[in-house]
């Protein structure tokens, strides 16, 4: 295996073992027997096992979270402009596979859930991700404050993270195969109001 797929199948073994085991039970020998790698691998491509925990939990960011605003401007720009089915048809796609990891989005909260410490990089793209969302959608709020269009985004996004970390916690509710579909309304009339 060339050094560049070594370090990539260390990456995806170590996610394929935070949601299989948890980020406790992410041990080197685990993520170096599922990337079929040798224990050294690990400190020699990250130099810890920490850092390649955090270089995994990163790329997994990058995939759910930070491609997230470019989803949604192109599902605006396929939607002719029109914000409202835009956002609409972004969530559909969203959410049909954000809750599939409730392990990795718990190990990516991890530090601000057991320490309230709000300056890893995870939530600082996750700020990001929801600044940017609103600077986008807010056109579409005329109908909202400024402080009622902040608290909409802040309503929807905060679903989106406690349910991708616990996507079963409402089950006897809402079956968790049912969320997606379900939310997408409810984020709809949450941010732009009842049709």
């Amino acid at each position: 295996m060339a050094e560049s797929e070594t370090k990539a199948e260390l990456v995806a073994a170590a996610l394929q073992v935070i949601e299989t085991h948890g980020v406790e039970g992410a041990t080197v020998r685990r993520i170096a027997a599922s990337a079929r790698a040798n224990l050294a691998a690990v400190n020699y491509h990250f130099g810890s096992k920490e850092k390649l925990l955090d270089a995994a939990l990163a790329a997994a960011l990058h995939e759910g979270m930070a491609k997230a605003i470019g989803e949604l401007k192109a599902a605006i720009t396929s939607a002719g402009g029109n914000i409202k089915l835009g956002t609409t048809r972004f969530f559909s796609e969203y959410l049909a596979t954000a809750f599939l990891w409730p392990r990795i989005g718990y190990a990516m909260l991890h530090s601000a859930l057991s320490t309230q410490a709000y300056d890893s990089p995870t939530i600082v793209q996750v700020r990001m991700v929801a600044s940017e969302f609103l600077a986008i959608v807010a056109p579409a709020m005329p109908h909202r404050t400024e402080v009622e269009k902040r608290v909409a985004v802040l309503h929807v996004w905060a679903t989106i993270l406690q349910l991708a970390t616990l996507p079963v916690l409402f089950e006897p509710l809402v079956p968790a195969a049912d969320l997606p579909a379900v939310l997408v309304g409810r984020f709809s009339e949450t941010l732009f109001g009842p049709d």
